[in-house]
This record gives C-alpha cells, sequence and structure tokens, in this order.
C-alpha cells in the first residue's frame, strides 16, 4: 500500500488482494461505498456511472458487480477455458509468426491488438473471430491459392470488423 498526490488529490493505491476485495464487496453497509472521485472529464465520457471500476452511483455498481459474477465468475471452468483459449490463440499466433520467418519485421502492437480482439470476442460470445488469421493472409500472404472463397470471406468481413474498430 502506497500514498501518491495526483492533481491535487489524494491517492492510495492497495497492492494486497486481501483489501482490494473488501472494498469490492457488494453491500450496502460497506466501509467504502466510493473508490474514487469522479471529475468533469469523465463525466463527459460516462465514465463514472458504467462498468465496475469507476463506478460511483451505488445502484447502478451493485447491478453490474452481480451481473458480472454471475455471468462470468460463477462458473468453476471459466478460468480454465479462458487460460485454455489463450494458449490455443497464443500458439496459433506463434505459428504465423514462424510461416513469416525471421526476414520480416514483426508489428507487435498490431498482434497484440488482434490477439486481445480475438481473445474478448472469445470469451465474451463463445466465437472465434479469426483476427489473427485475417492480419496474417491480409498482411503477409495477399493472394493465397491455398484459400477457397468463404475462408477468403471470412477472413475479409474479420479484418474489416478490426479497422472499423479502430477508426
Amino acid at each position: 500500500m502506497f500514498e501518491i498526490s495526483l492533481a491535487g488529490q489524494r491517492m492510495i493505491i492497495l497492492c494486497n488482494t486481501d483489501l482490494i476485495e473488501n472494498m469490492n464487496i457488494p453491500s450496502k453497509k460497506t466501509k467504502y461505498p466510493f473508490r474514487s472521485l469522479v471529475t468533469e472529464g469523465l463525466r463527459e465520457y460516462r465514465i463514472g456511472t458504467t462498468g465496475i471500476i469507476n463506478n460511483i452511483d451505488p445502484k447502478s455498481w451493485k447491478y453490474n458487480r452481480r451481473f458480472f459474477t454471475q455471468a462470468i465468475m460463477m462458473t468453476p471452468s471459466f478460468n480454465n477455458q479462458a487460460v485454455e483459449w489463450a494458449n490455443e490463440l497464443w500458439t496459433e499466433m506463434e505459428s504465423y509468426w514462424n510461416e513469416l520467418g525471421e526476414n520480416h519485421e514483426l508489428d507487435l502492437i498490431k498482434w497484440m491488438q488482434r490477439f486481445s480482439n480475438e481473445m474478448i470476442f472469445k470469451i465474451s460470445t463463445g466465437v472465434k473471430n479469426n483476427c489473427m488469421a485475417s492480419y496474417y493472409y491480409h498482411t503477409f500472404v495477399l493472394e493465397s491459392n491455398d484459400l477457397d472463397e468463404k475462408e477468403k470471406e471470412k477472413i475479409k468481413e474479420s479484418e474489416n470488423f478490426i479497422q472499423s474498430k479502430h477508426l
């Protein structure tokens, strides 16, 4: 635990998980009702009233916390499944890197954006959206005869989705 002062506001940073868990108990009787102050800029982007981390509206926070807990964290195999998917996606990404060889320069930011996108999409929907494959084939294998029309269309849709998200 340590304390910093940023822009005239005192902040206490907690590093012990027990303390953090105590602060995030979904109870109205908690000693820590608000975890952060919401400034005008954060209000403009609606950060103080949505989600779990920066939400200072107790009713909204409690609903979001309950939804998150029931939807994701209550299933005992969720964490194992997420780790398994991350390993599968990492292996897939490594295979693309190996196919490129050592003569290509890797843009790790683009690869990690696609890895993160694919992981979030898979966790949220249970469906693989082929972001990494689309980046690989779209960027490095422009005209591949190995792919049929259906695969090419799927890759094109994935790349269009990523491009629309980053505009």
